[in-house]
């Protein structure tokens, strides 16, 4: 009896009808399950008196759902060219250099992380010193509010 698996036999078995759906479903399904269970875990925690344990784990949680939303917009913003990527407005230019000195970041870093070149963050911190853009908001602070009657 042959043991070995060969690829081109996997590939010639035929799926069931709509198994792309059904498995897209299964996977949404699970991961909903996981989710419940991962709720119910924490209760028991917190139920068993390990509050700060309950709190770790859902702040990991947290944290591991927080960097999966950049990740996703970053393989999208990775597909459009740089020509056709949007401009960041001076304020949030701004808030970049704000953030790459508070992690340390490098240019080439902080650029690779907001989608620009190394030139672009090297041409920003020229500016910043003499670029008065970078801290005007966008709507005054003391801007009245129109009323409509």
């Amino acid at each position: 009896m042959c043991t070995k698996r060969r690829d081109d036999d996997i590939e010639s078995l035929p799926l069931p009808k709509g198994w792309p759906q059904t498995v897209r479903h299964a996977v949404l399904n699970v991961i909903g399950v996981v989710r419940v269970a991962m709720l119910a875990g924490r209760e028991f925690l917190i139920q068993k008196g390990d509050v700060l344990e309950a709190h770790v784990h859902r702040l990991e949680t947290e944290v591991a759902l927080l960097r999966e939303e950049p990740r996703i917009i970053g393989f999208r913003m990775a597909r459009i060219t740089p020509q056709r990527r949007p401009q960041y407005s001076p304020v949030e230019r701004m808030a970049i250099m704000e953030l790459r000195a508070m992690r340390g970041w490098s240019k080439a870093e902080t650029a690779r992380r907001f989608f620009v070149s190394d030139d672009t963050i090297r041409f920003w911190l020229r500016r910043a010193d003499d670029d008065d853009s970078l801290l005007v908001l966008a709507t005054p602070v003391n801007r009245r509010r129109q009323q409509t009657w």
